[in-house]
């Protein structure tokens, strides 16, 4: 699944004749995470694929799995159904994530994924990307660090927030923790507007490049997040 997640990338990225470097500025990732990606030897975590497809003219769908273009009123995904909920490996975020839509799934505007965190991955950074974010903690203890603050989530807890501020998710205690995530992306919502744009109306003005938060080398690492969470005061 790496390896048809990368070639996607690679196939987009040719087809607007763009160029590694080209990307890279674009997106603020290295050279080698890019071309490691297109090669399959590591796994984009779900801001960069937001990024890689706002600068590539994908919706998130298509570049994670190959979804359509125009969007069903109705798609239900039956558990064991042949394609739906498949993982992709570890990323840099500490995470491993389930897409909970079948491969092939007609365009739509968010997409619901399954996180699970190796609680000791301590050394990831905090990400900003276009959209928004739910999430919802299923199992375990997970601390979010959001513009600034850190909040402890727990099962039952939920948050709803603004991705274009830096924020990072990570797994507590000694044991995987689990939360559902559903993603809103900007480029999704025009790109469904250009289609639903009907012959003589004019279409939403073409995707600019995306531009890039903060560099995640400015970001601080876990171990030098600011401490407390305003959430267990009230506990």
């Amino acid at each position: 699944m790496r390896k048809d997640f990368g070639e996607r990338i690679r196939s987009m990225r040719e087809a607007r004749e763009l160029s590694r470097e080209e990307v890279c500025g674009l997106t603020g990732l290295s050279a080698d995470r890019l071309a490691a990606f297109e090669e399959g030897r590591e796994v984009p975590s779900i801001g960069v694929v937001i990024k890689l497809s706002r600068v590539l003219g994908s919706r998130l769908g298509g570049l994670l799995h190959g979804g359509g273009t125009v969007s069903d009123a109705l798609t239900v995904c039956r558990a064991g159904e042949a394609g739906v909920g498949w993982d992709q490996g570890d990323t840099d975020q500490g995470y491993t994530y389930r897409c909970l839509t079948r491969p092939g799934t007609p365009g739509h505007g968010m997409e619901p994924f399954l996180l699970t965190f190796d609680p000791r991955v301590t050394d990831a950074r905090p990400l900003a990307h276009d959209g928004q974010e739910f999430v919802y903690v299923l199992d375990g203890e997970i601390e979010l660090f959001y513009d600034g603050e850190r909040r402890t989530l727990r099962p039952g807890d939920s948050a709803y927030l603004d991705a274009r501020r830096p924020h990072l998710f990570r797994g507590m205690g000694r044991a995987p923790s689990q939360m559902l995530a559903v993603v809103w992306s900007d480029a999704d919502a025009e790109a469904s507007a250009d289609v639903r744009s009907q012959p003589g109306e004019a279409a939403e003005p073409p995707l600019l490049p995306f531009d890039p938060v903060a560099s995640s080398a400015e970001f601080p690492t876990h171990s030098s997040l600011p401490a407390g969470d305003p959430d267990d005061r009230a506990r």
